[in-house]
């Protein structure tokens, strides 16, 4: 009997591991001000710099910021 609750212990932790895991894909997703001049990314769609922002907001990987659109970490949500 104790081996039937171990492994469904086991069992049940593994979903749950495997549940967490791929809601999000491991992946970190970032808010991009579109404006001409805007050089940073977010983490928060509330943060203090995206405050001045006139233009539309794009929710994008944090690969993608960095490497396609050349963003830089913003100065007060990434610290």
């Amino acid at each position: 009997m104790k081996k039937i609750k171990k492994i469904l212990a086991i069992g049940i932790l593994t979903i749950i591991i495997t549940a967490c895991s791929s809601s999000t894909g491991g992946t970190d997703y970032v808010y991009l001000c579109m404006g001409n001049k805007s050089i940073a990314y977010h983490v928060s769609s509330t943060c203090k710099g995206l405050t001045k922002c006139s233009t539309s907001l794009k929710t994008t990987t944090k690969d993608s910021a960095i490497n396609y659109y050349h963003r830089k970490s913003c100065r007060f949500c990434c610290r």
